[in-house]
C-alpha cells in the first residue's frame, strides 16, 4: 500500500512561520491529551476538531491555504491526512511529522 501523504517537519513549519506563509493548524488531539501535555504558543490558536468529526466533514477545514493536521505524536495526523486526501481529493493538507511533541522537543513551547 502506498501512503502518499504530504508531511511537514517541525523545522519546515518553523520556516513557514518565519516566512509568514499562510496556513491553518488543525489540532485533532482529544481533551485528555490536551490536558496531559503542554500546548505550544503556535498551536494555542489551532482549530480544535476531534478526529472522528474531521474525517466525516472536510468542510470543517476546507481552505485555499495549506492545512496542517497535528496530533500528539504524528501517527493519527498521518493517517487522518491520508484518509482526507483519498476521500476528498484535497492536495493542500499536510501532517505534522512527530506531532506537537516533536515540536516541543525541537523548539520548546
Amino acid at each position: 500500500m502506498n501512503f502518499d501523504v504530504q508531511i511537514v517537519t517541525p523545522t519546515e513549519l518553523m520556516e513557514w512561520v518565519k516566512a509568514k506563509k499562510k496556513f491553518h493548524l488543525v489540532d485533532i488531539r482529544n481533551e485528555m491529551e490536551k490536558k496531559s501535555m503542554e500546548t505550544p504558543i503556535l498551536f494555542s490558536k489551532a482549530k480544535s476538531i476531534p478526529n472522528e468529526k474531521l474525517l466525516k466533514n472536510i468542510d470543517l477545514v476546507s481552505s485555499s491555504e495549506r492545512v496542517i493536521i497535528c496530533c500528539a505524536h504524528g501517527e493519527r495526523s498521518f493517517f487522518t491526512t491520508y484518509i482526507l486526501s483519498i476521500n476528498y481529493s484535497v492536495d493542500n493538507i499536510f501532517s505534522l511529522q512527530s506531532g506537537i511533541d516533536g515540536w516541543i522537543k525541537q523548539f520548546g513551547t
